[in-house]
């Protein structure tokens, strides 16, 4: 009897092999170590200064993936939304990818905009930093509670947001 197993049964076993705990409703599950790894060495490389950036990119993906988007302006039109937070020379700190409307109010925030600025700027707030975005992010709620927590704030805005007051 031998005691090696044939090359296409294991590639099939290999393709299936998977070390990790799957929680649910996180779709990040498998990659989650990896994530928390690069945002660990993101931050230990470089203090980020006075000026941060919030916005976001795709990472090409033509797979499947029940969370790809698809943005048709971009030009990679298909892929995985990454949302970001940079310094004006482009380093970036923190990534948090998007995994579809399902995760969108995890942190109780309202918006899928404030959860996500709220969730990358909070080891920044307090420092007296000026937090840039475009007019996605933008909100008077926003606003109010980054200017709470000693963030500045400069960003572009809609005219017909909910929120915003009229302007003659």
């Amino acid at each position: 009897m031998s005691s090696f197993i044939t090359r296409n049964p294991f590639q099939l076993l290999l393709r299936f092999w998977h070390f990790g705990e799957d929680i649910q409703g996180d779709r990040l599950c498998k990659i989650r170590p990896l994530l928390e790894l690069l945002k660990t060495k993101f931050q230990q490389v470089k203090t980020p200064g006075q000026n941060l950036v919030i916005d976001e990119s795709m990472v090409p993906f033509t797979g499947r993936l029940n969370f790809k988007q698809y943005i048709p302006g971009k030009s990679h039109k298909y892929g995985i939304k990454l949302f970001k937070i940079c310094d004006q020379v482009g380093y970036t700190y923190r990534i948090i990818p998007y995994c579809g409307k399902k995760n969108e109010n995890d942190l109780g925030h309202g918006c899928l905009a404030t959860n996500v600025v709220m969730s990358l700027m909070t080891p920044y707030l307090g420092h007296g930093r000026i937090l840039c975005t475009d007019n996605f992010y933008t909100s008077v709620p926003l606003i109010e509670e980054l200017s709470d927590q000693k963030t500045y704030f400069v960003g572009t805005y809609r005219k017909n947001r909910k929120v915003f007051p009229l302007l003659s």
